[in-house]
C-alpha cells in the first residue's frame, strides 16, 4: 500500500511525497493532476474541489464546505451533508481554497464565511457549533466582514 502526503514548496507548487520511500522522492503536479490528490479550484464557473478519500476522488462545490479542522497530520473537512478526513496540512488546504469565501480563524480552523451565524469575543458560531476565534486572526475577520465601521 502506497502512502503519500502533500505539502506546498516555496514556489507554491503542490508536492506529493511518498512516505514509504525516500522523503526526497517528490512529484510536482500540474493543476490537472491535482484532481486526485487534494484541493484545487477549477477556473470559471466550475467552483469545485476535488480530493481523494479512501482511493476515491470526491467532487464537491466550495459552497458546500462549512469548515476545516486541523488534526495533526490530517484535515477534517465538514460539509453540509458529510464529513471526511484527508491526510494533509491545513496550510496546504488553505492554499487551494477561494480566499473570497474562506477565512482562517484559528491555528486549527478555516471557515466558510457564508455559514457564520454569530461572532462573540472569543468564538465564531456556525449554527449551534462554537469554534474558537484566536486573537491572531480576529482583526482580519472583523475587517473582512465589516462588523464595525
Amino acid at each position: 500500500m502506497e502512502v503519500a502526503t502533500t505539502r506546498v514548496n516555496e514556489s507554491n507548487e503542490l508536492l506529493i511525497v511518498n512516505t514509504q520511500t525516500d522523503a526526497n522522492d517528490q512529484l510536482k503536479l500540474t493543476e490537472e493532476e491535482l484532481s486526485s490528490y487534494g484541493f484545487f479550484r477549477t477556473g470559471g464557473e466550475r467552483n469545485q474541489f476535488y480530493c481523494t478519500v479512501r482511493r476515491r476522488v470526491m467532487i464537491g462545490h466550495f459552497s458546500e464546505l462549512k469548515y476545516l479542522k486541523s488534526d495533526h497530520l490530517y484535515v477534517k473537512v465538514f460539509t453540509k451533508d458529510k464529513n471526511f478526513l484527508l491526510r494533509a496540512k491545513l496550510s496546504d488546504a488553505e492554499f487551494f481554497l477561494p480566499s473570497d469565501k474562506f477565512q482562517r480563524i484559528h491555528q486549527r480552523y478555516i471557515i466558510n464565511i457564508d455559514y457564520i451565524t454569530k461572532i462573540t469575543v472569543d468564538d465564531v458560531w456556525i449554527n449551534e457549533l462554537e469554534l474558537p476565534l484566536s486573537k491572531q486572526y480576529k482583526a482580519a475577520l472583523i475587517k473582512r466582514l465589516r462588523v464595525f465601521p
